[in-house]
């Protein structure tokens, strides 16, 4: 873990079993951790580190998950992270235990994005995808999450993407910046580095 305002380490926590994507619950309470290599998700309190686990492998059908992200408090979305395989993607209800699958894509390593404030969840291509897609997805509808929309032309890579605090800008890895509420581009971010 790093200082958020000196960049220094300042706590180094040892998660066996090849941790992925990183996040972060809405309160910031609890720090999110897919474990690649267990077919888990590794969940630790923010103040003491602390460790619990959920197992989700079997469900996801492979030990390789990827990335964890929270949509509303105990809902929790993970992807997987596969070479050569469809990626997949599940709830995780905390309360009741219940892990429901709810689709799968053709590419690995698939992005998540929460939006806790809209209870929606983005769901973009990952790094194999030629032409990459970005779904909106409404995550209050546990076993056929409702797709509220989904890019129409090929777009930036989506292996990386970031929310503005309203939940109306997407960022996408590429520099495209879109609309979250239908995925119309708005503008594109180059860097000074990219001009010269």
């Amino acid at each position: 873990m790093f200082s958020a305002t000196t960049l220094e380490v300042v706590r180094r926590v040892d998660l066996a079993s090849r941790p992925a994507g990183v996040s972060v619950s809405a309160d910031g309470s609890e720090i999110f951790v897919g474990l690649a290599g267990a077919g888990a998700i590794a969940i630790l309190d923010a103040d003491t580190f602390a460790e619990s686990r959920i197992f989700v492998g079997a469900e996801l059908g492979t030990s390789e998950t990827y990335q964890v992200v929270e949509t509303a408090p105990g809902i929790l979305y993970v992807s997987t992270g596969l070479d050569l395989a469809d990626g997949r993607v599940a709830r995780v209800d905390r309360g009741t235990g219940v892990i429901t699958p709810i689709s799968t894509t053709g590419f690995a390593e698939i992005e998540l994005l929460a939006d806790p404030a809209h209870r929606a969840l983005f769901v973009g291509d990952g790094l194999q995808a030629q032409a990459p897609t970005v779904r909106k997805v409404d995550a209050r509808n546990a076993a056929s999450p409702l797709l509220l929309s989904s890019t129409q032309e090929p777009i930036d890579p989506t292996y990386r993407m970031s929310l503005d605090p309203a939940g109306a800008r997407l960022y996408l890895a590429g520099g495209l910046v879109l609309a979250t509420r239908d995925f119309s581009p708005e503008r594109r971010i180059t860097s000074l580095v990219s001009m010269l």
